[in-house]
């Protein structure tokens, strides 16, 4: 029996090596698609049995250097959501969880797993991470600065990101798009945070953010906006 070991997002680790050979399943996730897209990586994926008497949804995810680049705790947690966002209704009622697998280009391979429930906590926080990010991309700053949770008071809300945007755009071109990249469940004495990061795409370059999300608040508020070039 494979040793299991519980960490963020309920998330269990296979540390042992996963052989990712042999017959590639079925696309059926439209998620696929824009994974593929966004680490530019070959992804194949299917819904079948896993385990004891689970049926889970599998994707593996390859060949991409920008997999290679990244923290796997936070691609594989983003992955996991959208693949799980983009099954069909049927398909996201009767599977257990999403299982990642993941493949860098040197051959080092890791398996993560997350059950479905958490998986549909942490994707309704996604669906504010790319409403806000919309906003954003649109110019409405001041409409996103009213959704922020004014119980919060970190040092970064001294930073004034809507200036940071304007020289970005004036070093690297016009704001264009955004990239999600990752997903982290971060817990301190003040609660539990979803945090969301991706990329900002300028005309010129693509630069790191993130947003932040308290679990337990039920309105549509941030709790943390940061633009920054070395994110943690």
């Amino acid at each position: 029996m494979k040793k299991r070991i519980k960490t963020l997002l309920g998330l269990i680790i296979f540390p042992s090596v996963i052989l990712l050979a042999g017959c590639p399943k079925k696309l059926e996730n439209k998620g696929d698609k824009y994974i593929a897209s966004i680490y530019q990586a070959l992804v194949t994926g299917g819904v079948g049995p896993y385990g004891e008497g689970l049926t889970v949804y599998e994707i593996t995810v390859q060949q991409s250097l920008i997999i290679d680049s990244l923290m796997p705790k936070l691609t594989a947690s983003n992955i996991a959501v959208l693949a799980f966002e983009g099954l069909s209704d049927s398909d996201r009622f009767r599977v257990d969880g999403v299982v990642v697998n993941l493949r860098t280009t040197k051959g080092q391979t890791a398996t993560y797993s997350f059950n479905s429930e958490i998986l549909l906590q942490v994707s309704q926080k996604a669906e504010l991470y790319r409403k806000y990010s919309e906003m954003i991309l649109s110019g409405n700053f001041e409409k996103v600065k009213n959704y922020k949770d004014p119980g919060k008071n970190y040092p970064a809300y001294r930073e004034n990101w809507p200036d940071k945007i304007s020289e970005l755009q004036s070093l690297y071109g016009k704001l264009k798009g955004y990239v999600p990249f990752g997903i982290r469940e971060f817990t301190n004495h003040e609660g539990q945070e979803f945090q969301f990061f991706g990329y900002l795409q300028f005309e010129n370059r693509y630069f790191p953010y993130k947003i932040d999300f308290e679990v337990a608040n039920e309105q549509e508020q941030w709790s943390n906006l940061l633009i920054r070039e070395n994110l943690r």
